[in-house]
């Protein structure tokens, strides 16, 4: 890695990129940029490294600082470094003079450099979704910096195994813990982590130019790659989808609709070791939905339906907001979630499911209204508004396309020379739901140079807008999404339902139960095929367009239950919240613990358990917007006077296992109940 005064240039590359008849100069150089950084914190002996033997309420009121000591960009391969922010605004500008066109530079989790960068640079165009959280920054020099994180979805440390680059993260070669400043000597290893970080995005970008042929032609996001290509698949079908653009009201009820994956713990068994648990997950569960099920294929409009039993959700899609009187489950299990109820009276919470109310008021699907007149009982109900829509298949070269990407995945794992290929598939297959329920109408995200990050909420104006831009430009049906998920939970509660007071911990497509139901498995998959069956009759396809063969000749069939693991012993406290034996092993699966957090023995998995700052593997940042100039003193004894206003601090924490205690108290008296035949008496 050179000094960046011994930059060389190389020759300049442009295209010119056209959209909308105007021709923009694109440089189509590959840069890439990486900072390093460290927080001081200030102790009562002064400022200084994190002590670990402090507990975290120690830090609370801890005055914190935190300085850029190393910034490294490669260009075109080669890897220049300095050591302040002066030095990289002065790189940037003999960048700029040295390259035509507007400069593209790549920087992984763009998120954090931004915020060091707003004290060289100043921004005229950001683009972001959610505050702090920058998708692409434009300067008035037309310098284009792009987020290579929101184009992967992976870590820098996961990009070489999962784009088989051939450069590889150096891992454990810094360490982080050892304050350093611009002045501090860096060690060969040290140089040679911060190239590396850098010549691993090179490589990936110069992957990614391969596959669009221009840098400037990269989409922004992974969602974006498979837009553009849904998006050609889908031109013959733009007046159709068109034409089923919601209206402002049918857009809000589509919203209050809208519910992702089913995740929850059973109470019955909350804190409980279970013995011999299996789990079985569904095969590709939301692209099994949408070859399998009919979908909302032109315009909403009111229905007069007052009665669940004129619902016709063969060939109709629903939205309707509906009032339950005397509800209660039947199940050891609860549906209904408790925040998309606008209306609730004397509820009983199942850990944000509820089990009973004397009122309950939500907006859902004619797929929830089943799942919800199977699961529960009530003294009555009304339909307080009423839409339907005809169903119809989703459009062929849409389901063309979704078999087209599965069938990859499957054929091409672990096939010599077809690595991206696969990679490709098994990333687009699972993108194309969220692509499905992308909402573009949402409040909106600025940036000033001046008042920094401010959220302008929608208006009704801005829902307009939105509709007429979804009805010029769009592509796809936002109902579709909607009826996605309702089916896929559809599914895994066929499953709950069956197994019920067995199944010990669900989440959108797999379940976790004990007790023998291979017979039911069995049959469900058999019920499975026998719908694929129909709907290669109706649209013309074969089994194994449902069912393709892997480089083994085994089939792997869309939507089937399969078995995926057996857990000597299983407990959860909850959503996301549980941990396993296999052969005296444990494992962890905690939302927002490190999945390599230790744990002895499931004893240990008790609320109130601490994992340390090193265990936890958690950081917490802190947004520092106006750092006053301080000096500080480095690990080899520089003193430094640190002078930026904008940096982030990221802090080690620790996690804490814990449970709400009205869910404590819920799953306590349910297990106080006596159950018969596998069901909850109350």
């Amino acid at each position: 890695m050179l000094p960046y005064q011994q930059f060389k240039p190389g020759k300049s590359l442009v295209f010119n990129k056209s959209r909308g008849g105007n021709s923009t100069p694109y440089s189509d150089n590959i840069f890439t940029l990486d900072t390093e950084t460290s927080t001081y914190y200030k102790h009562p002996s002064g400022w200084g490294a994190f002590d670990y033997t402090q507990p975290p309420e120690y830090y609370k009121d801890v005055d914190k600082i935190n300085v850029l000591y190393i910034w490294q960009m490669s260009v075109d391969g080669v890897a220049y470094y300095g050591r302040t922010l002066d030095e990289l605004k002065d790189f940037l500008l003999t960048l700029r003079a040295a390259y035509c066109g507007r400069l593209i530079i790549y920087i992984h989790n763009f998120a954090y450099e931004f915020q060091y960068l707003r004290n060289i640079i100043e921004f005229t165009d950001v683009f972001a979704r959610k505050p702090r959280k920058p998708i692409y920054a434009r300067t008035a020099d037309n310098i284009e910096f792009r987020c290579s994180y929101m184009l992967t979805g992976m870590s820098l440390e996961s990009l070489p195994k999962n784009f088989r680059l051939s450069t590889k993260k150096l891992v454990g070669d810094l360490d982080y813990d050892l304050c350093r400043t611009p002045l501090t000597r860096l060690t060969p290893a040290e140089m040679g982590y911060a190239e590396n970080d850098v010549l691993v995005l090179h490589e990936l970008i110069e992957q990614f130019k391969g596959i669009y042929k221009h840098v400037a032609n990269i989409p922004y996001t992974s969602t974006g790659r498979i837009r553009r290509n849904v998006k050609k698949i889908m031109y013959p079908e733009r007046k159709t989808v068109a034409a089923c653009t919601p209206t402002p009201g049918i857009f809000g009820m589509l919203q209050a609709a809208f519910a992702g994956g089913y995740t929850h713990a059973n109470a019955a068994h909350f804190g409980t070791v279970v013995d011999d648990v299996h789990s079985f997950d569904f095969a590709s569960s939301y692209p099994a939905q949408m070859l399998l099920r009919k979908y909302p294929s032109a315009p909403f409009s009111k229905d007069p339906v007052t009665d669940f039993t004129q619902l016709d959700g063969n060939n109709k899609a629903y939205l309707l907001t509906v009032i339950f009187y005397g509800i209660e489950s039947n199940k050891s299990w609860d549906y209904i979630s408790g925040h998309k109820c606008t209306r609730l009276i004397n509820a009983t919470n199942d850990n944000g499911r509820i089990a009973a109310a004397d009122e309950l008021e939500l907006t859902c699907t004619e797929i929830d209204i089943e799942i919800i007149a199977a699961n529960y009982n009530y003294q009555s109900y009304s339909i307080v508004d009423c839409y339907s829509a005809p169903k119809a298949y989703l459009p062929k070269p849409f389901t063309d396309y979704i078999i087209e990407l599965y069938r990859d995945k499957t054929k091409l794992k672990d096939v010599a020379g077809m690595e991206q290929k696969y990679l490709e598939s098994k990333r687009f297959v699972n993108g194309l739901y969220g692509m499905c329920v992308t909402n573009t109408i949402a409040d909106t995200v600025v940036f000033s140079i001046l008042s920094g990050w401010a959220v302008k909420p929608l208006t009704f104006e801005g829902i307009n807008s939105g509709l007429q831009d979804m009805r010029k430009k769009g592509f796809l049906n936002y109902a579709w999404g909607v009826w996605v998920t309702a089916y896929a939970r559809r599914a895994l509660w066929v499953a709950i339902s069956a197994i019920d007071y067995n199944a010990v911990y669900c989440d959108t497509d797999s379940i976790k139960y004990y007790g023998d139901y291979d017979k039911f498995f069995a049959d469900y998959n058999d019920n499975i095929l026998s719908q694929f069956k129909r709907v290669c009759a109706d649209r013309g396809y074969t089994m194994q367009d449902f069912a393709p063969f892997d480089p083994k000749g085994k089939s792997h069939p869309l939507g089937v239950f399969e078995p995926d693991a057996h857990y000597d012993k299983f407990l959860t406290w909850g959503a996301k919240k549980y941990a396993y034996e296999i052969d005296g092993v444990c494992h962890l699966t905690v939302a927002g613990l490190s999945k390599k957090a230790p744990l002895k023995s499931l004893a240990d998995f008790t609320p109130g358990k601490t994992w340390g700052y090193t265990d936890s593997g958690r950081m917490t940042a802190y947004y520092n917007d106006s750092q006053q100039p301080t000096d500080v003193t480095d690990y080899q004894g520089n003193t430094y006077t640190i002078n930026q206003p904008y940096a982030i601090c990221l802090q080690p924490t620790t996690y804490t296992l814990g449970i709400t205690p009205t869910f404590s108290d819920y799953c306590e008296a349910i297990q106080n109940l006596e159950h018969t035949n596998n069901h909850i008496i109350i």
